[in-house]
Order: structure tokens, then sequence, then C-alpha cells
């Protein structure tokens, strides 16, 4: 004889959820008037397809509280819903595709990914023209912690810090750093140039290439020994922008050729220390300058000097660039 099935002590359906009862025994099975629910008690061994109300999960196993889906098959919630992720333990990401995609929900807009391509780096992205934001909320703080370097690459070559606000409060965090040094005659045998009335570079050798800072403005510095020679001649400096071998060319216009010694007396040696300002540069570009010189005249032969391995030798010749502030007070 066929057993009977009831609802719990005969009640009829309505809004209330109760078991269903076969050959008197309660089942694993609650249910109620349609609108009102169900529920199951235990585990639920679905073989086939879960739908309805736009949840989809095909071919799928729910099993000791997990879901796994067979190959090529989604998971999709419709708009106006959440996925609420809250794991007693951890939550596990495993692309076998190695991308992460971070989308909007309108036209599915891909925002940035996690590319996980590499066994040995770690890369979030954001896709052409999307700006990548780590905010701490209040009081909290963000913390770059690395195991060796921290490497900060700008293509544009410009960085800013800002205190509290949007406004760059410490955009000049680059002015006083040395951005490129040359040193000529460093324990090396001592070299001399005669000076003519013409601008030469004196070897390949002086020049210095530099990185430009966000600011665009850099100080050019030079030190050497000059010898004014027997007639006592001037020193004229200035900046070119091709080495010895190419010939000099004028950098910047007749501004940067700057008169360092006016005809000092006979036979006068010393220190020619110089320094050019540079502004308008753009952030970012690599540029090497050279320096030139030439005297007033030739009697007495006028040289500059450099370097030596023994003692009371001359100098090295050293020119350096160092960037300065976007606001020069002038």
């Amino acid at each position: 004889m066929a057993n009977e099935v009831q609802l719990q002590e005969g009640h009829p359906v309505d809004e209330n959820i109760r078991p269903i009862k076969v050959g008197g025994k309660t089942t694993a099975i609650e249910t109620a008037q349609s609108g009102d629910g169900a529920k199951i008690t235990g585990n639920l061994d679905v073989i086939g397809q879960i739908s309805g109300n736009g949840m989809s999960i095909s071919a799928s196993e729910i099993i000791d509280n997990a879901i796994t889906l067979a190959a090529d098959n989604d998971i999709t919630l419709t708009a106006g819903g959440e996925i609420i992720l809250d794991a007693g333990g951890d939550i596990v990401l495993d692309a076998y595709g190695q991308q992460i995609f971070f989308k909007d929900g309108v036209g599915g807009t891909t925002h940035g990914h996690i590319d996980v391509a590499t066994s040995s780096t770690l890369k979030i992205r954001t896709t052409t023209n999307y700006d990548l934001l780590l905010q701490s909320a209040g009081t909290g703080d963000i913390t770059l912690d690395a195991g060796e370097k921290i490497i900060l690459d700008s293509a544009t070559g410009e960085f800013e810090m800002h205190g509290g606000g949007t406004t760059a409060k410490f955009a000049d965090m680059y002015a006083g750093m040395i951005l490129g040094y040359r040193s000529v005659g460093l324990n090396e045998s001592h070299a001399s140039k005669s000076l003519t009335t013409s601008f030469v570079v004196p070897t390949d050798e002086f020049g210095v290439t530099f990185i430009v800072p966000p600011s665009g403005n850099v100080e050019i510095s030079i030190q050497v020994w000059f010898g004014a020679g027997s007639s006592g001649q001037s020193l004229v400096g200035s900046l070119s922008s091709d080495n010895n071998t190419d010939g000099y060319t004028q950098y910047g216009g007749n501004q940067y050729d700057e008169l360092i010694y006016q005809t000092p007396a006979r036979n006068f040696y010393g220190p020619a220390i110089h320094s050019w300002v540079l502004t308008g540069l753009t952030a970012g570009d690599s540029n090497t300058i050279y320096a030139a010189f030439k005297t007033g005249a030739t009697g007495g032969t006028p040289k500059l000097y450099w370097g030596g391995t023994l003692s009371g030798r001359y100098p090295d010749f050293i020119m350096k660039a160092t960037a300065l502030p976007a606001t020069i007070a002038t």
C-alpha cells in the first residue's frame, strides 16, 4: 500500500512553512503556499540545474557547503543584486586564465585587472586613461614594505606629495637633488687645453647628462683650474649641445655666454667656478650639455688645467646638474 503524503498534523496549506510527512514520518522538506517559500533540512544534492528569478547554476553540485561548477559554466547575478563573500577562513581567487577583471555595470567596461600570468610578479593594472587610487580612510596608514627595492617609475618624470588635500605641497621634492655629475682627471695624468678666441669644448668628457626634474629648472655648475698666461687674459664660459668631436654648438642663446675672469694679473692661476641657470625645460627629457670656453686674446698662452696623480697637481674638472625649485626669485 502506498504511503500517505500529508502536511504536518493535517494542517491546510497556508503562509506557514510546515514539514511534509510520508507514512507518518517527517521528511526533510518543509513547504508553504505558493509565494511563501520552502525549506530543506539536511544536504541538497542536485544533479542538473537550479534556476529561477534570474539565478542559474548549471551542471553543478552543492556538496558540503560548496558550490562546484562543471567546466565552462558561469555564475551570473542580475543587476541590482549583491554578492557577499563572508568566509570564516580564507577567500581564494584562482583564475585559470591568469587574469582577474574589475568591471562596472554600464556596458561591462573593464577598469582594471589583476595579472597573475607570471610566477614572480603580481600586477595590478588599470585600463588606458584610468587612475589607480590606494586610499586609507580615517586615520589608517598605507605601508609599503618591500623585501628589496621600492621602484617608482613615472613616464613623465613627475612626482607629487600632498599634505591633506589635492594641492601639491611638496612638488619641489627634487629641488637640490644632483641629477648628473662628471669628474674628469680623478687620479689621472694631468692635462691642459690652450684657449682660443672662439668657444671650444676642451674634450668630449666636458659634459653632463641628466633627466629634467618636474620643475623644469636646472643649475649647471663647473669647476676647472685656469691659467691666465703671461699676459693675463680673460676667461669666458658657455654651454654647448655638442661635444668636442662634433664641434661647439651654442646652447640656448647668448645669455649663456658669460664672463668668468676679466683680465686678471699676469701669470694668474686659480679655480674657475661658475654656474648657469636653465629654465623652462621639459620634465622627463634626457639632456646632455657640454661646457665650452674661450679667451679674449691668446697672448701669453692662457690655458685650462685639470687632473693629476701627483701631489700638488690640478683639481679635477667637475660638472654637475642640480634640480631647482619651480619658483625662482629674480
